[in-house]
């Protein structure tokens, strides 16, 4: 509407001036209490946390996608971490110095 008529170049002006000075939604964070994820258990928990979440609209799909993502990772390096005991367990006299 605004941008080819010239006849209305003041009311688009207006327009652009309103639209910046519109309210903003602001975003609330409440804050979270630290969480451990050492095995896989605790991943679970988080990740059904992070469901019940997702489904109650606390947390944007975006960010449920991120957390799964780190999830992933916590068990590759739970996953890492019971093999490399698991290694060390059966020869020992690899790791002696």
């Amino acid at each position: 509407m605004f941008t080819h008529n010239p006849e209305v170049a003041e009311l688009k002006r207006e327009a652009i001036i309103k639209g910046g000075k519109a309210l903003k939604p602001r975003i609330t964070y409440r804050p979270l209490k630290s969480l451990r994820v050492t095995n896989v258990p605790d991943a679970l928990v988080l990740l059904e946390d992070t469901i019940n979440n997702l489904r109650k609209n606390h947390i944007t799909p975006d960010q449920a996608k991120i957390i799964g993502s780190l999830v992933s990772l916590s068990f590759k390096a739970i996953k890492k971490d019971e093999e490399d005991k698991d290694l060390f367990n059966r020869f020992p006299e690899l790791f002696r110095r």
